[in-house]
C-alpha cells in the first residue's frame, strides 16, 4: 500500500490547488528524448548531450535564480524523461549539484518512480523506490560543488507491455528521478482537503479535527494549521481569537476562515510540530505525516494521546520553496530557519504566524517539534537546548530517549544538546546564527523546556534500537516472535487499523538499515508515544516490554529499560558532560591540575550530585568519580590522564577525589609548559588564600567536612583479591557510613562489582553492559555489606490498559518532584 493511502481517504476532492511553474520549470528535447520540469516540485534547468561521454548533462537551478535573492543551493532536482526506446540505457550527469560528497559515498541512491504515458492521473502512481544501480559524485576542484552521475535502465517489464499507437517505438511510459521521496504542495493540499472533508466522520469517532488557514506565503499560498485532540474540554461557542496575520476569509472560496475552537488547557496542554521550513528536506513530511497517521488513528495510544493534549501541527511552513523546487530557501532567498528571533510579517510570514501563535500560548505550549532532514550525519536523531536548570535538562533528554525507546530507527546518541549548538553559525546562511532557529527562538520567546529540531538523514543510520514489544497485548500463542525480526514497527495501516505487527519490539543490530518513508513515519509515531510515556500514561508501553530474539534456540529473553533505568542513564550522562558544556558558575576559579574540562566536571558533579537539587536519586556525601583515560593524542585523554585534581591510580584508572597530592602521571603536555602552569596555578592558590578573609563558621553555607570511612577487613580482602582483574566502565555510586549501599545504572543491566581500594576510600566499579565477570547479586552479603536493589518508583510496572480518567499522573522523582 503506498504512503498517500496510508491515513487518507480514496475521495479526490473536486477543487485542487493549481500549480504555476516558474521560468525555470520548463520542457526540453534533447536528441530523442522529453525532458520536463513543468510541475510542482520541479528543477531542471536545461539539458545538453555529451556525444563523446554519450550522457546527457542536466543543470539544476538556484534557490531564486537569476534575481537579487539568489542562493548557491542547488542539492534538489526533480523532472521527468520520456521517449527511450524499450531496452535502452540512459546516462544521466548532474553537473552542478551542491558537494555532497558524504552522503553518495554511504552509497546513497536517487529516487525514480514509473508512470504511463497515457495516465490522466499521475498522482495514482507514487511507487518511488531507490535506483537500481549505484551513483557516483565527483567534486569540481576549487568550487564547492560537485557532479553526480547515474544511469537508468528503461525496461518495458517495469509495467508490461504498454499500449502504444501505431509507429510509436518509445517504451509506453515516462520516469521521474528525484534527490529523494518528493512530496509537494498540491499533494500536501489534496490531503488535506481529503481530511477535511471527513470531519464528520472523525466527529463520530471522538476526534477533533480542524483546518485553518493560519497565514498566507510571500506567493500567496496557503499555510495550514491543523488542531486535532478529542471532543472532551472542548468549549463548543468559543474558538480561538482572530489574529491580525490570519485572513479573515479564504481566498479560494471566499468562504469564513473560522479558528478552532478553545479548549480547556488547564487540562490539556498543547503539542506544536512543523515541517518543511527547508523544501528539500522532504524526509521531515514523512515523518510530520507519521505523526498524524497516529493521531487519527483507533490505537488506543491515540486515543490516550487526543485526551491528554491538544495538538496544533503545520504541514508546510516553506510552500513557495516547495512549489519551486528550492532546496533551503524561500521566494527571496531566506533560510526562514534563521529569522525566528526577528520575524518580520512582509518578509517571513510563516514564521512570524507560528511565534505569534506560540507567544500567545505560551502559558499553555508543552512541546516544540520542527521536523528536518540532514545529508551527512546519519541516522534520525535531534538538536535539543542546553537549558541551566539540572531538572529542566533531565526532563528536556527524558523525552528524546523516550523516543528511541518507541523507534527503532531513532538513535539517541547522535542527539546534540550543547550549548555550541544554539549559536553556532553557518557560513552557508551568511553568517546567520542558530539562534534564530525555531527550536531556540521559540524557547527564548516561551520559556518551554521541550524544544526541539528533529533530523532524519535521507539515506541511513548507524544501527537500530533495541525496542520491547508493548506490555498489555495478548499476543496470540504460539507467535513466532522471532519471524518478524527486522520488520518496523509500523508495517502499514489497513484503512484505519494497525496491523498486529506494530506491537512487536526489535532486537539491537548493528547495521546500517536504508531508510524508507515508512521508517521515516515510524519516526513521527515515536514521537507522538514518547508523550506518554514521559506523562505515565501510555497503555502500550515498551518500557520494561521482552525483545524478541534473533536465535529462538538460545532461549534468551531480554527486557527493555524501565522508566527509573532510563531515568538513571540520563542522569549519568548529564553528570559526565556538563563540563564540556561549560554549565559551571565562571566566578568560581578550579584548580584542575591542567586538565581544564576534568576539574568543571567534577566541580559540577559534586555541586549537583551531592545537593538538594538532583530529584531522581538520593546521594550520600562522599562522591567519589572514577573517569577513564582514553587514547593518547586526544585532548580529552589528555585532560583525564594528568587532569584530574588529587588523581590516582589503581588498576589502570585515573580517580578524582577531593583531596591528596596530585597524580605524578604525565598528562602529554610539554614539560616547560605544565611546570609554568603548575607554578601560575600555585600562585593563584596562595593569592586566593592571601586575599580570603577568615570566615565565620556559622554563616557559612558550605557542609561541614565529614569523616573518612573506614573499609571493613572483609571488603578490604575482597578489594585486594580483584585488585589485578581487568578494568571495567564506572560510573556514579553511594558510598553511605554505617552501609555499603549502590545505586546503579540499570541501563547496565547488571549488579556491581566491587573494586579495588584505595588508602582508606572504598572504590566500588560497575561493569559494563556485556563484560563477562560475576556480579553480586542484589541482597548478597559480602562481609559486613550487603547490595540493595533500587527502589521501586511511582512509574515502574507494566501498564494494564488504558488508564482512567483523571488517573494518569505526571512522572515524579524519588522525591515526588514533577518532571513533566
Amino acid at each position: 500500500m503506498s504512503q498517500d493511502s496510508v491515513a487518507f481517504g480514496a475521495t479526490t476532492p473536486a477543487s485542487l490547488p493549481k500549480h504555476v511553474c516558474t521560468p525555470f520549470q520548463t520542457t526540453k528535447d534533447v536528441c530523442h528524448l522529453k525532458f520536463s520540469s513543468e510541475f510542482d516540485s520541479g528543477n531542471l534547468k536545461t539539458v545538453k548531450f555529451n556525444q563523446q561521454a554519450n550522457e546527457f548533462c542536466c543543470y539544476q537551478t538556484r534557490d531564486a535564480q537569476d534575481t537579487v535573492h539568489e542562493a548557491p543551493y542547488t542539492t534538489w532536482f526533480h523532472f521527468s524523461v520520456e521517449g527511450a526506446k524499450p531496452g535502452e540505457v540512459v546516462k544521466f550527469a548532474i553537473m552542478n549539484m551542491n558537494k555532497q560528497l558524504r552522503l553518495y559515498k554511504q552509497e546513497y541512491r536517487p529516487f525514480y518512480k514509473v508512470v504511463p504515458t497515457s495516465a490522466t492521473d499521475e498522482s495514482a502512481f507514487n511507487n518511488w523506490q531507490r535506483l537500481p544501480n549505484p551513483a557516483s559524485g565527483k567534486p569540481i576542484p576549487d568550487e564547492n560543488m560537485m557532479q553526480l552521475r547515474f544511469k537508468f535502465k528503461f525496461d518495458s517489464h517495469f509495467l508490461g507491455q504498454m499500449p502504444r499507437a501505431e509507429g510509436d517505438e518509445s517504451c509506453g511510459f515516462k520516469v521521474y528521478f528525484a534527490f529523494c521521496y518528493p512530496q509537494s504542495y498540491v499533494e500536501s493540499q489534496t490531503k488535506l482537503m481529503q481530511l477535511e472533508a471527513r470531519t464528520e466522520e472523525l466527529k463520530s469517532k471522538d476526534i477533533y479535527f480542524h483546518r485553518e488557514l493560519l497565514t498566507q506565503s510571500l506567493d500567496k499560498r496557503r499555510i495550514d494549521m491543523i488542531t486535532i485532540s478529542s471532543l472532551s474540554d472542548r468549549e463548543d461557542r468559543k474558538r480561538d481569537q482572530p489574529m491580525h496575520f490570519t485572513p479573515r476569509t479564504v481566498p479560494e472560496s471566499g468562504a469564513e476562515n473560522f479558528r478552532a475552537h478553545k479548549f480547556s488547557y488547564e487540562r490539556k496542554k498543547i503539542v506544536f510540530v512543523s515541517s518543511r521550513v527547508h523544501p528539500g528536506e522532504t524526509p521531515a513530511q514523512f515523518v510530520w505525516d507519521g505523526f498524524l497517521n497516529l493521531l487519527l488513528s483507533d490505537d488506543c495510544r491515540a486515543v490516550q494521546l487526543r485526551s491528554q493534549y491538544v495538538f496544533k501541527m503545520v504541514p508546510m511552513l516553506n510552500p513557495d520553496g516547495v512549489a519551486r523546487g528550492h532546496y533551503r530557501t524561500d521566494t527571496r532567498g531566506c533560510n526562514l530557519n534563521r529569522f525566528y528571533d526577528e520575524p518580520t510579517l512582509e518578509a517571513h510570514p510563516s514564521i512570524y504566524a507560528v511565534k505569534s501563535y506560540l507567544t500567545s500560548q505560551k502559558q499553555n505550549l508543552k512541546l516544540y517539534l520542527d521536523l528536518h532532514a540532514h545529508a551527512s550525519k546519519r541516522g534520525c536523531f535531534i538538536y535539543g537546548n542546553h537549558l541551566g536548570s539540572c531538572e529542566r535538562q533531565l526532563a528536556n533528554q527524558l523525552y528524546v530517549k523516550c523516543i528511541s525507546l518507541n523507534s527503532p530507527w531513532f538513535e539517541y546518541k547522535g542527539c546534540d544538546f550543547s550549548r555550541k549548538g544554539m549559536s553556532g553559525k553557518d557560513k552557508r546562511d551568511n553568517g546567520l546564527t542558530k539562534e534564530g532557529s525555531g527550536r531556540v527562538g521559540i524557547f527564548n520567546a516561551t520559556g518551554c523546556t521541550h524544544c526541539y529540531t528533529l533530523e532524519c538523514n535521507y539515506n541511513e543510520g548507524l544501527g537500530t534500537n533495541q525496542v520491547g514489544s508493548c506490555t498489555g497485548v495478548n499476543f496470540p500463542e504460539g507467535s513466532a516472535m522471532a519471524n518478524l525480526f527486522g520488520e518496523s514497527p509500523i508495517n502499514g495501516y489497513e484503512g484505519m487499523k494497525m496491523k498486529f505487527d506494530r506491537y512487536v519490539g526489535n532486537p539491537s543490530r548493528m547495521t546500517t538499515p536504508k531508510y524508507n518513508r515508512e521508517m521515516f513515519c515510524n519516526v513521527g509515531e515515536g514521537c507522538a508515544i514518547a508523550l506518554l510515556d514521559m506523562a505515565g500514561s501510555n497503555p502500550l508501553s515498551r518500557l520494561g516490554g521482552t525483545v524478541p530474539t534473533t536465535n529462538p534456540s538460545r532461549g534468551v529473553t531480554l527486557a527493555s529499560s524501565n522508566w527509573i533505568g532510563v531515568v538513571n542513564e540520563i542522569k549519568h550522562e548529564i553528570t559526565r558532560k556538563r563540563g564540556e558544556w561549560e554549565d559551571i558558575d565562571q566566578s568560581v576559579e578550579i584548580d584542575d591540575g591542567g586538565g581544564g574540562g576534568a576539574g568543571k566536571e567534577n566541580q559540577f558533579a559534586e555541586r549537583w550530585l551531592d545537593s538538594g537539587d538532583c530529584p531522581m536519586w538520593k546521594w550520600a556525601g562522599d562522591v567519589q568519580q572514577w573517569k577513564q583515560p582514553e587514547r593518547r593524542g586526544s585532548m580529552a585523554g589528555q585532560r583525564a590522564r594528568g587532569g584530574a585534581a588529587g588523581g590516582g591510580k589503581a588498576g589502570g584508572w585515573s580517580m578524582v577525589v577531593e583531596t591528596g597530592a596530585k597524580s605524578s602521571k604525565r598528562s602529554g603536555v610539554p614539560g616547560a609548559l605544565r611546570r609554568r602552569r603548575s607554578q601560575q596555578q600555585k600562585s593563584n592558590a596562595a593569592d586566593k588564600i592571601k586575599a580570603l578573609p577568615e570566615a565565620d563558621p556559622a554563616l557559612s553555607s558550605a557542609p561541614p567536612p565529614r569523616p573518612p570511612l573506614q573499609a571493613t577487613q572483609p571488603e578490604q580482602a575482597l578489594a585486594k583479591a580483584t585488585a589485578t582483574e581487568s578494568p571495567m566502565k564506572c560510573s556514579q555510586y553511594v558510598l553511605e557510613k554505617d552501609r555499603t549501599s549502590l545505586s546503579l545504572p540499570p541501563a547496565s543491566g547488571s549488579s556491581p562489582k566491587v573494586g579495588p581500594g584505595l588508602g582508606s576510600k572504598q572504590i566500588f566499579r560497575t561493569p559494563q553492559k556485556g563484560a563477562r565477570s560475576s556480579f553480586l547479586k542484589p541482597g548478597k552479603s559480602v562481609g559486613s555489606s550487603s547490595v540493595q536493589p533500587l527502589p521501586p518508583g511511582p512509574a515502574s510496572g507494566r501498564y494494564k490498559g488504558l488508564l482512567k480518567s483523571g488517573s494518569a499522573g505526571p512522572r515524579q522523582g524519588f522525591g515526588g518532584e514533577n518532571l513533566w
